[in-house]
């Protein structure tokens, strides 16, 4: 590599000392401390990859610096448009966020109804925020439910041509999506995800609930003759559509958006032409907006500041979403923060703290304590309660109860065992530590 290509790489070497060499670059998008890369596959299916630093280079000019050489995918031909990415080159420039904000809003607005105001900002948000996801250390899962006929296929086919690298699946297999996920860090869309084969289901809940957050991976033996372990990058904005509800474990890293069949006919009979100029020019605006605003957007999302009722896992689902909000905001008082914050805050009060056993298990401690302020528990004896509270059709084992009493950190009695099994001390104190803790009602004493 000659010096004039170091200089201008969006790797440049004047961060690293010599003993530590650049990082090498993924084709398709990479981020660094001194720029962003991003790839886009020509009308004519030749790979071309624009820096920030508003250089356009070839794959043969990187090829020693890349980390693989990457295939073409004809679902991601165009998605920047050739002639407007020329003109970034010599122009640089990009329009502000809050703009691309408001047009992508518009667009959703005027393709479907939605139940909520505040829902089209959250799906016009998250859908520009995809090109900023490597920025972030988590990115949420969209959970897209309701009826049929309730617009689910069409917001997914909308984000198909807004988001970064989207590409819209029904029922892929597992060894597609980490491929797909690890080659183009695409955006992934899977519609009717209740339709998925069984026997994949669960390696490919496996990517959705690892994915959400930077680093994750999944494990495969690869190779025909010497099988070997490859770790699979599969980080990366991803949605799902479904009319069921969604497992309790994928839910967790999912932010809800409930839809419902509209009443404007006009609405419900507006088809999505992904042909339409607009959905360029806001995929332009967004390349654009990468490469030139990346670290307002990393600035951003280090200094966003949060209500005191959001924290843990929800905060770290909204925080991107967030940072732009409060970003556009500034450029432009569309006040986008406080709706977002009235979805969040449905969000986190809609959410169990526990599981359905420890709840049952918290409901059924509490009647114990109704009438006095300390006791003495066995695993087995609250076995046919949490049966019935549960509306299981045989108990849990005394092993499992005795599990879910350790995990709220309710202690051994003294002493620990009698004729009975393992003896577990309740006070009401205890109790009343642990419902605060995780959010439930308090017992009644």
């Amino acid at each position: 590599m000659n010096h004039d290509t170091k200089e201008h790489l969006g790797v440049f070497t004047s961060e690293y000392s010599d003993s530590i060499p650049p990082a090498k670059i993924h084709p398709a998008l990479h981020v660094d401390p001194d720029g962003v890369m991003v790839a886009l596959i020509t009308e004519t299916g030749v790979y071309q990859i624009y820096s920030s630093a508003q250089r356009q280079y070839s794959l043969e000019q990187l090829k020693d610096q890349l980390l693989f050489v990457p295939r073409p995918y004809p679902d991601l031909v165009g998605r920047w448009p050739t002639p407007d990415a020329a003109r970034f080159i010599v122009s640089g420039t990009a329009p502000t966020l809050a703009e691309v904000v408001v047009v992508t809003i518009k667009l959703l607005r005027d393709a479907m109804e939605f139940p909520k105001t505040e829902q089209a900002i959250l799906v016009a948000l998250w859908g520009i925020a995809t090109y900023f996801f490597p920025f972030f250390l988590t990115f949420p899962r969209l959970n897209f439910s309701g009826e049929r006929e309730s617009g689910k296929s069409k917001l997914m086919m909308i984000l198909r041509g807004i988001a970064f690298n989207a590409l819209l699946m029904v029922t892929p297999t597992p060894a597609v999506l980490y491929r797909l996920i690890q080659e183009f860090r695409p955006t992934i869309l899977l519609d009717e995800v209740e339709g998925l084969n069984k026997d994949d289901a669960r390696d490919i809940l496996a990517i959705i609930n690892s994915g959400y957050k930077l680093g994750g991976t999944v494990p495969r033996c690869e190779g025909e003759r010497k099988k070997h372990v490859e770790l699979f990058q599969v980080y990366s904005p991803l949605a799902l559509a479904a009319i069921k509800n969604i497992n309790v474990t994928t839910e967790d890293r999912c932010i809800p958006l409930t839809l419902q069949r509209g009443s404007n006919r006009a609405l419900i009979n507006c088809e999505v032409d992904l042909r339409a100029p607009s959905f360029a020019r806001i995929r332009s605006a967004c390349y654009r907006l990468l490469l030139t605003r990346w670290k307002d957007v990393e600035n951003a999302y280090r200094e966003v500041t949060f209500p005191d009722w959001l924290n843990g896992r929800s905060r770290e689902l909204w925080r991107p979403l967030l940072s732009l909000a409060d970003l556009a905001d500034q450029e432009l008082s569309l006040g986008l923060r406080p709706d977002l914050l009235v979805l969040a805050k449905e969000h986190v009060e809609g959410r169990s703290r526990v599981s359905a056993e420890g709840e049952a298990l918290l409901a059924v401690l509490s009647d114990e304590l109704s009438l006095v302020s300390n006791t003495i528990v066995h695993p087995g004896k609250l076995a046919d309660n949490l049966k019935t509270r549960l509306g299981w059709q045989h108990p849990p084992t005394p092993e499992f109860v005795a599990s879910l009493l350790r995990r709220f950190g309710f202690p051994r009695a003294n002493p620990p065992r009698d004729r009975n099994g393992v003896r577990y001390e309740i006070t009401i104190q205890k109790l009343k530590d642990v419902q605060e803790r995780y959010e439930c009602s308090e017992p009644t004493h």
